[in-house]
Formats: structure tokens, sequence, C-alpha cells
């Protein structure tokens, strides 16, 4: 741990956490401050900041995750969505997205936040950035 970062993070939950990972390139002394001890276990993270609870990521968050060279292991962990289909029962119009159409592999991914968060979590202890919980 050092003295003095070029940037500090408040806050590890998922967004600190890719903010962290996102800058890393930029070779800039880093810190990432969290209220809570992270406890990671081989598969999951054991933290306050995140539960069982599913998210929906988006294909373009797809694209950042594989630019920061963790998307191979949240694509074993994520359910493609193929189809979206948006209506209101009392209206006329609906809407239906088809991922085949728009000529990407998935609109968009669920996964776990718990589990987003292990491989996050993994990423940045193994890099420089200084966790200080």
């Amino acid at each position: 741990m050092q003295d003095n970062y070029d940037v500090l993070i408040i806050g590890g939950g998922l967004g600190g956490l890719s903010m962290a990972l996102a800058l890393k390139p930029l070779q800039l002394n880093i810190a990432l401050i969290n209220r809570f001890t992270f406890y990671a276990t081989e598969t999951v993270i054991n933290s306050s900041n995140y539960d069982d609870r599913c998210i929906a990521l988006s294909y373009g968050s797809r694209l950042i995750y594989q630019g920061m060279g963790i998307w191979k292991q949240l694509a074993a962990n994520a359910t493609p969505i193929e189809h979206i289909h948006v209506s209101n029962r009392s209206y006329f119009a609906a809407t239906r997205l088809h991922a085949a159409t728009e000529q990407v592999p998935a609109l968009g991914y669920v996964i776990e936040s718990r589990v987003l968060g292990h491989y996050l979590y993994q990423a940045v202890q193994n890099s420089s950035i200084d966790i200080i919980a």
C-alpha cells in the first residue's frame, strides 16, 4: 500500500470494481476504498455489497468486460438474452427484439451479482490496485 494515489474509488460494489479495472491500463496508482472486507471463496464473493439477485448486463457491458479481459470467465456463468418482448396488456402495440436480427450473439446477459463481483474482485486482487477496507 502506498501513501499517494492518483485515483481513489470509494465503494467496492460492482461499479467501483469495474471502474478500477477500467482505469488499470492508464498506469495510475489506484486505490479502492470499501466499507467492508471482502471474503472471496472459489466461486463467489461474500460481502454485504453482493447478494444472490441476478442483474442484466447489456451487450455493451459485455464489450467493456471483454476489453478488461474478464468476459471469458463471466460468460461461463452468464445466461444470454436472445429475445425480448415488450408489451402492455391494455394496448395494441408491442416490441420484439431478437439477437439474430440485431446481428449480435445476445442482446444482453443475466448473471448473479455475487458471481460477477467475485470475478471483478479477483481481477482487482490480481492487479496493482490497492484495496483498503
